[in-house]
């Protein structure tokens, strides 16, 4: 499912209790009119009680979208491994989605909720090749672990995703994305649209390869220079 329609749910109930309070607060007004005093009263008593009811409804939907929402409301089937990630599996592919995965998630659901499922299918589809998770630091920045090939961070005001893979823009050829250098070893570039995910993976994927190349390069530097003469 890829509209959150328990949330939904959730809105339709606060919707309509308004209503009923509304209801409630006109006849209160007509029983004053007439002197009908006991039923005022009768009538501010149902009233609050709704508005604690309500109050208990949008408790009930804040912990849905913090706790569960984030890994349930896309139908995926959902199982715990012994370190707390979470396994999702769209269809018969299973995906690990670690602690700081669904920080990520929860995050971009608050702060860019237009760009939701945006931040979601990007994030799965890494998941779906690589192994790892998000480290969040300041400045609603996330930044991949163990290994650090590239990171996102949600731009609120603008309403997207800004991604950084490592290697300079020297190093990529897109049509999608304008690249940008970012520090001395970093590329970004800014996702949008759901439509851009596809390169945005790709870039992500040639930034894995060249991380590890570059890792690898430096350890066989390194196993020479420690190595003993005889």
């Amino acid at each position: 499912m890829n509209k959150d329609l328990v949330d939904t749910a959730f809105s339709i109930i606060r919707e309509e209790i308004g209503a009923v309070v509304e209801k409630l607060n006109e006849r209160g007004g007509q029983a004053f009119r007439e002197g009908k005093y006991d039923e005022v009263e009768e009538l501010r008593k149902i009233a609050e009680d709704l508005m604690t009811f309500c109050a208990e409804v949008e408790r009930l939907r804040a912990e849905w979208v913090s706790h569960f929402d984030v890994v349930v409301r896309t139908g995926f089937a959902v199982r715990r491994p012994a370190e707390g990630a979470v396994r999702v599996a769209p269809g018969s592919e299973e995906v690990l989605v670690g602690e700081g995965d669904r920080k990520f998630l929860e995050e971009a659901r608050r702060q860019i909720p237009a760009r939701y499922e945006l931040a979601r299918e990007l994030l799965f589809e890494v998941r779906r090749l690589f192994d790892g998770d998000l480290e969040a630091h300041p400045g609603r920045r996330f930044v991949e672990a163990p290994v650090n090939f590239w990171a996102v961070q949600i731009q609120p005001r603008k309403k997207r995703l800004r991604v950084f893979i490592h290697g300079g823009p020297e190093n990529y050829n897109t049509d999608v994305f304008r690249l940008k250098r970012f520090m001395n070893s970093y590329t970004e570039f800014f996702l949008e649209s759901e439509d851009q995910v596809a390169e945005a993976i790709r870039l992500i994927k040639e930034a894995a390869a060249r991380k590890k190349v570059e890792s690898r390069s430096r350890g066989a530097v390194s196993g020479r220079g420690t190595g003993k003469h005889s």
